[in-house]
């Protein structure tokens, strides 16, 4: 990425996630954590990557799996914010409300390429960061909401998304046990910012977010 060797996504995997967006019905999770907006979500994803500048991008770069973090796996993604013709971070969420700020996601290129044969798994990877960043949804809700957009639809709320597959599957190549000790935990527990962000998004109502997080098992990947 500081490089600057970064090029638009093609544009036939842009076409087919918006196609995907436009076919596919909200994720259940939306429908009953927020019934106001979730009714159109997929379609106002769609028309923000279809009228957006260059929405999504990859490095041409980087060819690892993913770009990496500190005590966490790599990323398959990052959102970044275009402002006044230049991409930055700006590390918080809903900033859609800016006037001149378009998101935009970049994708490694090894990550593209990987899953040329499982296109779902890309789809996913540019559906979360806007769930997340662009319409403020907490990141645990985000991953709930993946599994909408799975390659073989109808698996049911909470079902393991296509893009969290990829994501062990890659911790296991690279024999990364102590991801599998976090996760797999008989009482596993998300972390604490992570609760807070539930906590904040649900003004306090332990009971509903306590029941968003434990309806889709023991699996965090991307935490």
């Amino acid at each position: 990425m500081n490089s600057g060797q970064v090029t638009p996504l093609p544009k036939k995997i842009l076409n087919d996630v918006i196609s995907l967006l436009k076919d596919r019905p909200s994720p259940p999770i939306l429908a009953e954590i927020d019934p106001e907006r979730s009714a159109n979500v997929g379609a106002r994803i769609a028309s923000l990557l279809s009228r957006g500048r260059s929405p999504c991008g990859w490095s041409t770069s980087d060819r690892t799996k993913g770009f990496r973090r500190e005590n966490a796996r790599p990323t398959c993604e990052v959102l970044l914010v275009e402002k006044d013709g230049e991409v930055l971070w700006e590390g918080k969420k809903r900033f859609r409300t800016e006037t001149g700020a378009f998101p935009r996601v970049f994708l490694p290129k090894a990550f593209l390429e990987r899953n040329a044969s499982r296109p779902n798994i890309v789809y996913q990877a540019i559906v979360h960061p806007i769930l997340e960043w662009v319409f403020g949804y907490p990141h645990m809700i985000a991953v709930l909401c993946e599994s909408a957009y799975n390659a073989a639809p109808g698996e049911g709320a909470g079902s393991l998304s296509d893009l969290n597959r990829y994501i062990a599957e890659a911790a296991g190549e690279d024999r990364d046990f102590s991801y599998f000790d976090r996760i797999l935990v008989d009482a596993y527990e998300p972390e604490d910012f992570r609760k807070e962000e539930l906590s904040s998004f649900f003004d306090g109502n332990e009971g509903r977010w306590g029941r968003s997080w434990r309806g889709r098992g023991r699996w965090d990947p991307v935490s």
